[in-house]
């Protein structure tokens, strides 16, 4: 995408949960809100396979199943608020999975994810889970502190559409 992620405060979702999801190489965190938008829990953490398209259609199947109006997947920014290749990469992912919802009419949005991770490992250590267990989770926490910023009006945000998504697909400006 072209544009430099802006703060736009507009959100004509309709009433109903919406799905955050914190994307990585190997596994993929989850987390959906309510359906009155208060707040964001962490919901499930997917096993990325290798297989992209396999990947993508088991995160849409669980969106899906989820009945959300919306989905938010996190950006990762460099702390100067660049692009760089993880940034790229979620860019072009948001797209791809935002083509497969089109027919659903769910839109995809990209939330800057900046130390969400880092807060999400905070929480988890300050609810005493750490080691095995936190690795298991934290991706699924990091997509809940994302989708809690997004909720709360507090995030910067940019709607990916569709003519985006075949644009960006594979694209190095994506």
């Amino acid at each position: 995408m072209a544009d430099e992620v802006g703060n736009q405060q507009e959100r004509t979702v309709p009433v109903g949960r919406v799905v955050g999801v914190d994307l990585g190489r190997h596994r993929v965190g989850l987390a959906v809100t309510d359906t009155q938008r208060t707040v964001a829990v962490p919901l499930a953490t997917l096993a990325q396979t290798g297989d992209p398209r396999r990947d993508r259609e088991a995160l849409v199947s669980r969106i899906r199943e989820e009945e959300a109006v919306a989905v938010v997947v996190g950006l990762p920014l460099s702390m100067d608020g660049s692009r760089g290749q993880a940034a790229r990469w979620a860019t072009s992912e948001a797209a791809a999975i935002a083509g497969m919802l089109e027919g659903d009419g769910i839109p995809v949005t990209l939330v800057d994810e900046r130390l969400t991770t880092v807060s999400a490992h905070a929480a988890l250590q300050r609810g005493g889970v750490s080691g095995r267990r936190g690795r298991s989770i934290v991706d699924q926490t990091a997509a809940a502190v994302l989708l809690q910023a997004f909720v709360d009006g507090g995030s910067r945000i940019v709607p990916v559409s569709c003519e985006r998504c075949r644009h960006a697909v594979g694209s190095e400006d994506a």
